[in-house]
């Protein structure tokens, strides 16, 4: 008997513990989306807040790898104050202390839904008839990553496709900042 009831408190601790070593685990990428123009055209946002809830052909999404273009959690609306657009577009322009303010500030933002920063921020503005798409990782030491694609005179199918295409090849590049 006293056997039997070693063997069940063993079990049960065993359970216990593999069940608290993935508590809070990650399941795919944070990623902070940020407009860094603030004055997209509507369809641009649009196509990339499609992307980010699922919105898109499913077939989309497959990027080669499970792992790479997973997110767990996407912020599009709600972000840390101090990330502006004006902040981001310094960052993705060479401005080495502006990188630097933004990986720290992405990899220590703390927030009821968020308990351990962004893995990266990906950020996009339009340029001309090209939507630009710019991976900043908040992991220190990390280089940009960027991607352009044809925006304007595109039927909706391809833009579709290229934005898909792009956060693939971005997020191919982008370590996870906290394990996932």
């Amino acid at each position: 008997m006293l056997h039997r009831y070693l063997v069940f408190v063993l079990l049960c601790a065993d359970l216990m513990l593999s069940g608290s070593a993935f508590a809070g685990s990650r399941e795919g990428y944070v990623v902070l989306v940020t407009d860094m123009d603030g004055a997209t055209k509507p369809q641009s946002r649009k196509l990339i807040e499609d992307y980010f809830h699922g919105r898109l052909p499913k077939d989309l999404y497959l990027c080669g790898e499970p792992s790479i273009g997973r997110f767990e959690l996407a912020y599009l609306r709600k972000r840390p104050s101090t990330i502006t657009p004006t902040l981001m577009l310094s960052a993705v322009s060479g401005d080495k202390a502006s990188l630097v303010k933004v990986q720290r500030i992405m990899g220590n933002y703390r927030d009821s839904d968020l308990s351990n920063g962004f893995d990266f921020s990906l950020a996009y503005r339009l340029v001309g008839g090209d939507l630009e798409l710019f991976a900043i990782s908040s992991v220190p030491g990390v280089k940009v990553a960027s991607s352009q694609l044809k925006f304007e005179s595109v039927s909706r199918a391809a833009m579709q496709q290229g934005l898909a295409s792009a956060v693939c090849d971005l997020t191919s590049v982008m370590p996870y900042a906290f394990a996932p």
